[in-house]
């Protein structure tokens, strides 16, 4: 009995901290609209930040919600550097808008150099719900 408990707390753990970038297992949510968006190199990581409103009429987005992009070597797409999302703990009811950030820095045991991309960019941005 012990063991099904404890599967059954280790599925949940699992299921509530997949953090797969680009995961089909996931609700998009297709009526917002993303604006201002600015990216930043500092040399150590990429950013990307801007606002999202929420366009729908009546619906309001529940908190926590997602936004994630995926970072790219330049502008052609062609080589996929790296992926990242953020948590957004607020409702966004309509036609609200908030800022949010997603900073994105190669892993430990990468062999990616940040300064080897000056033309990176970032594509792919959504938001969604688990």
């Amino acid at each position: 009995m012990k063991f099904i408990y404890i599967f059954l707390i280790l599925v949940s753990v699992n299921a509530c901290t997949n953090n797969t970038i680009g995961s089909a297992e996931v609700q998009e949510i297709d009526y917002v609209e993303f604006s201002q968006l600015e990216n930043y190199n500092n040399g150590s990581w990429f950013e990307v930040t801007g606002y999202i409103k929420n366009i729908d009429s009546t619906w309001t987005i529940p908190s926590a919600w997602y936004i994630e992009c995926q970072f790219y070597s330049d502008e052609s797409m062609s080589l996929k550097l790296g992926g990242e999302n953020t948590t957004v703990w607020i409702p966004l009811e309509p036609h609200q808008s908030t800022i949010w950030t997603i900073r994105w820095l190669p892993g430990v045991n990468s062999n990616i150099n940040i300064s080897d991309y000056p033309d990176w960019t970032y594509g792919d941005l959504r938001a969604y719900i688990k």
